[in-house]
């Protein structure tokens, strides 16, 4: 079972003013048994980290305090799940978003920017029939 951390914050980049405030990018902060991961996709580059912590400490907690971030989810997603037939294309380009769509496997077409997706996760927040998504943080 892999725990993950979706996490919304203000982007800097050119297209940021077409964006809603506070959801111009979103990552992904993993762990498993033995590692934190940090997945983040930035324009054509996805960046991933092995953080020097061990998988006890409680790195989430930080990225929860920090005053960058707009939202956050706590996501759960077995080490089993394929993701299948799910292809980068016009609907679904290589951004933070679709980074984080593969992950999840959100095959949705029209969840395109940052805040399409976090209403996309509070659609699935709302329904909890698999308990997928246990929590959510938001700022104001």
């Amino acid at each position: 079972m892999k725990q993950n951390w979706i996490i919304f914050r203000d982007g800097q980049h050119k297209y940021q003013k077409y964006l809603k405030k506070g959801y111009g990018h979103v990552y992904i902060l993993s762990r498993d048994a033995y590692n934190w991961v940090l997945i983040d996709p930035v324009y054509n580059n996805i960046h991933v980290e092995v953080l020097n912590y061990g998988a006890n400490d409680p790195i989430h907690l930080l990225y929860a305090r920090d005053p960058s971030t707009t939202a956050m989810y706590y996501i759960e997603i077995d080490d089993d799940i394929e993701q299948k037939d799910f292809k980068l294309n016009l609907f679904n380009p290589l951004s933070c978003v679709g980074c984080v769509k593969y992950y999840l496997g959100i095959k949705d077409f029209r969840v395109v920017t940052p805040y399409q997706l976090k209403k996309y996760l509070d659609a699935l927040l709302n329904k909890q029939k698999d308990n997928k998504i246990i929590c959510k943080i938001e700022r104001n």
